[in-house]
């Protein structure tokens, strides 16, 4: 019963994930990509900044521009909340894993000296176990952590509560990528 509910749900998240969305063509790699914009209420709970390094696909270094969140410095590292890229295991003596350098330069094409929003979760903590700031990411309002999901570049990662509705974006955006064969699903 519990595997229907489900696979109920995995369902009824994509109906809502393709049917309230539109899509996009995305400037920065002729991907199509759903539109999740930022609403004009969630853009007043953003902080500006610019991407100053890529660390890897959901590991970025950033500058705070303007108004610098409490608690944080000027310069500081950022974890995509609720998606997990394949690790470059740069110092590591690991291989990278499979799909790590397609992420990473996604993530890089994208967003290296771009600016971006960020916004924390209401429900996680701000910071994680290596103390790097955990935020949503919007570059040209559009919420990237969702789109390296949904292109197939990273997993839906679910290993720490966050807010619903972004639970279960992300986990209707790994459907999408896993039914549409995109990026390591292909």
């Amino acid at each position: 019963m519990k595997k229907s509910k489900f696979i109920a749900l995995i369902i009824l998240s994509a109906a809502f994930l393709i049917t309230k969305t539109t899509q996009l063509i995305n400037r920065n790699n002729n991907a199509e990509i759903v539109e999740e914009k930022l609403t004009q209420e969630e853009k007043n709970k953003t902080y500006d900044a610019i991407v100053t390094k890529v660390v890897d696909g959901d590991t970025i270094k950033i500058r705070f521009v303007g108004t610098i969140p409490e608690e944080c410095s000027a310069e500081e590292t950022i974890r995509l909340i609720g998606v997990n890229t394949p690790e470059l295991n740069i110092h590591k003596k690991k291989e990278k894993e499979y799909y790590a350098t397609e992420a990473a330069d996604f993530t890089s094409k994208c967003l290296s000296g771009r600016s971006v929003k960020l916004r924390f979760d209401t429900v996680s903590s701000r910071r994680d176990k290596y103390q790097r700031l955990i935020a949503y990411v919007y570059h040209e309002d559009y919420l990237f952590n969702k789109i390296l999901i949904e292109q197939g570049y990273g997993n839906y990662y679910p290993n720490f509560k966050f807010e619903d509705y972004y639970m279960n974006l992300f986990r209707g955006a790994e459907f999408y990528a896993k039914t549409n064969h995109k990026g390591k699903w292909s």
